[in-house]
């Protein structure tokens, strides 16, 4: 979907070939808005450890990079995304955000055989990459369950389970967010797996603002 306005989903599965790695991602969500309820993408899993030149997902969320839209309520912007009840197995990234996109809720879920779970690789330079809620999700990833990066802001992680996909030497973390407004963690279970590398049950960096409870 491009530039669609608001994209419904609902009892949908894409099945790479038997999870052959057919397709690289399941879903392409461009500047439009999704609500997927009982949405499942199988591909491949993922233990790499180091980012991939091409990035395959199960749902790939983009919006605008470095501009101001905020006087523009129907250009361009990927807002209100929903995701509940949805499966995302295999690929480098269960759900891949990136860019300017606000209002992410995603509930009752799974990401499995990631390397990376919920990952939104980055707000695009600007201030306007807000809001992602994760609540009473199961994650079994590699490299870890919840992570954000540079300029992402209010980003809460609420419930959970977060599990160690293919347990090894390379470090894991069940939530990391790095370098934005307002983080919250609140009430995860964690179980790194037992790999010889660095195991990590929240990573919070460079917040104005962070809780734990």
């Amino acid at each position: 979907a491009n530039g669609s306005g608001q994209v419904a989903m609902s009892h949908v599965s894409v099945d790479g070939a038997t999870r052959a790695g057919s397709f690289s991602t399941g879903v392409k969500i461009l500047q439009a808005s999704i609500n997927a309820d009982d949405l499942t993408v199988q591909l491949p899993d993922s233990s790499a450890s180091s980012i991939p030149s091409n990035i395959t997902s199960g749902i790939d969320i983009s919006g605008t990079q470095g501009s101001d839209t905020t006087t523009q309520s129907n250009y361009l912007w990927s807002i209100d995304n929903k995701i509940v009840n949805s499966t995302f197995q295999g690929g480098y990234a269960g759900i891949y955000i990136h860019g300017a996109v606000q209002g992410n809720f995603i509930t009752n879920s799974e990401t499995l055989g990631n390397s990376r779970g919920v990952w939104w690789s980055g707000g695009g330079g600007n201030n306007f990459a807000e809001m992602l809620l994760v609540s009473n999700m199961h994650n079994n990833n590699h490299v870890c369950g919840v992570c954000t990066d540079t300029d992402v802001n209010q980003v809460s992680v609420v419930g959970g389970l977060f599990l160690h996909f293919a347990p090894n030497a390379d470090p894991w973390t069940a939530v990391s967010l790095s370098n934005g407004q307002q983080a919250y963690v609140s009430g995860i279970t964690s179980n790194g797996g037992g790999g010889t590398g660095t195991e990590t049950e929240i990573n919070l960096d460079s917040f104005n603002f962070s809780a734990i409870t």
